[in-house]
């Protein structure tokens, strides 16, 4: 019989809500959609819809799940989508990287065809982008991740040529590839976008990493942009940070700091800029089963980072929530402390750069501090000096234009 060296994954679905797991199976899943949705490598959650995901397929098209329930299977027959057709063979509708947008579009990326740049509108037209005029799409190996600048610019990553950006406003294209004069990149390999709160694109490759600290002029007439690598201190001699490693995935949190999954090392922890790593887990020093570690995935109300990885799913309670829109929902935890409790209080429901002040009950101050993403961490203690005592300790919470306040209390018991 004939072999098969790459054949087509057929998986079902899970979907963890609070602490339940809802399970689709395969089979189930191809007979509510009447199609056959394999190779799933990329799940986007509609950002004004929770209960609205699409999941692309590196085979068949565009899956759209609503409330757990597989909806339809986008793809030649029902949609704008087309197969692509390589010398006169069927090389399907092989999708990956996606995102919204702020007008509630999902652009994602097309492989191996001309019109490889997607636009799915909230109405349900698919409207479609020729990349042929910077790339040949043919030649290229596969288009991959894809990042929305804060301005509405689309990025994507790609095997054989760097990383795209178009700019739907203009519509333009620019690259930028490996090396010195052609964009810095140290691999044509791209495999994982993110822009930070400060509208910076950091970029994965397959041997390092780059940052991109002007995406506004990356379509300038005339100009190829140039990325930049991070340049730390090891022992007062300069290195480049996680130089030849095998990026796969990067995610920022509530507090602008970076998660950076590896292939071989496990998952970095960065401070906003890069300068500082804050956390590294590994095989050897963490629940991780594996140092291949796929993607990273952010829950911004709760802090919880998702590591998954070659050998399985692990979790990680961070503290970086995203931060609230006012301090109506500002509380503590745990509340009360109480006796044989040695870690963190968390203090949850911050807007962006709120000042949290924490005083006794005589108006003796103890703590402060000004947020970065929506919460802030309270050893406990007097300025680091010693575990205060037991008793109330109100906290003050004053928004950046000191226009909302909001007053909480923490009970601690020794």
């Amino acid at each position: 019989s004939d072999f098969n060296p790459y054949p087509l994954s057929r998986y079902g679905i899970s979907h963890l809500k609070d602490t339940l797991w809802n399970n689709i199976h395969y089979e189930d899943l191809s007979a509510a959609v009447g199609g056959e949705p394999t190779d799933l490598v990329k799940v986007t959650i509609n950002p004004e819809n929770q209960n609205e995901v699409f999941m692309s397929s590196f085979e068949k098209g565009l899956l759209k799940i609503v409330e757990d329930t597989p909806t339809i299977l986008y793809n030649e027959t029902n949609s704008g989508l087309d197969k692509a057709i390589i010398n006169g063979i069927d090389a399907g509708i092989r999708l990956y990287g996606s995102q919204f947008d702020s007008q509630g579009n999902l652009w994602f990326v097309q492989s191996k065809i001309d019109e490889g740049l997607i636009k799915l509108t909230p109405g349900g037209q698919f409207q479609k982008v020729d990349i042929s005029n910077i790339i040949d799409p043919i030649s290229e190996l596969a288009l991959n991740k894809l990042a929305i600048s804060r301005d509405g610019s689309v990025f994507f990553g790609t095997y054989s040529n760097g990383l795209l950006g178009y700019n739907p406003r203009t519509d333009s294209f620019n690259r930028v590839g490996k090396g010195a004069g052609a964009g810095n990149l140290p691999s044509t390999v791209v495999r994982a976008l993110a822009f930070d709160a400060q509208n910076r694109l950091w970029i994965g490759t397959l041997r390092g990493l780059r940052v991109l600290y002007s995406p506004g002029s990356f379509f300038d007439q005339g100009q190829t942009p140039e990325s930049q690598a991070i340049i730390i201190l090891e022992n007062g001699v300069a290195q480049e940070l996680l130089y030849e490693q095998s990026i796969t995935d990067i995610e920022v949190d509530g507090s602008n700091n970076k998660w950076i999954a590896t292939a071989t090392s496990g998952v970095f922890y960065l401070s906003q800029d890069g300068q500082e790593t804050l956390l590294r887990f590994t095989k050897d020093n963490s629940p991780l089963p594996t140092n291949n570690v796929q993607d990273i995935a952010i829950d911004p109300f709760t802090g919880v980072v998702y590591f998954a990885t070659t050998q399985g799913l692990v979790a990680y309670k961070g503290s970086a929530t995203a931060p609230s829109d006012n301090l109506d929902n500002v509380h503590a935890f745990p509340n009360p402390v109480r006796p044989g409790f040695y870690g963190n209080v968390t203090i949850d429901g911050l807007m962006a750069r709120s000042n949290v002040k924490i005083t006794d009950i005589n108006g003796s101050l103890v703590f402060e501090e000004t947020s970065e993403g929506g919460s802030v961490l309270w050893d406990t203690t007097a300025f680091g000096k010693y575990k205060v005592r037991s008793g109330v300790y109100l906290v003050l919470v004053t928004s950046d234009d000191n226009l909302l306040t909001k007053v909480a209390k923490i009970m601690i018991i020794r």
